[in-house]
């Protein structure tokens, strides 16, 4: 069974706010079987804003997108309260 992990779109490689950037991204992750979690924009009153994604791969898919594409993913920050 595939062992499913959450990461995060990379701030320099993430894609930007418009459709053709956020298109080939969600059909790259949907197309290796990737699934979406949260959309971020950065700031929807201007075009070509950052966008972070947050998505659902197995390492296989990751390596898969990050070598086919120019979009990097990184792990979630995590919180630890002391």
């Amino acid at each position: 069974m595939k062992e499913y992990k959450w990461y995060h779109t990379d701030d320099y490689a993430s894609p930007n706010l418009t459709k053709s950037s956020l298109g080939v991204f969600f059909y790259e992750v949907l197309k290796v079987g990737g699934k979406i979690g949260e959309i971020w924009p950065f700031n929807i009153r201007h075009d070509r804003s950052l966008v972070l994604v947050s998505v659902q791969l197995t390492e296989e898919m990751k390596i898969d997108l990050e070598t086919r594409t120019r979009f990097r993913f990184r792990d979630p920050p995590k919180i630890v309260v002391s």
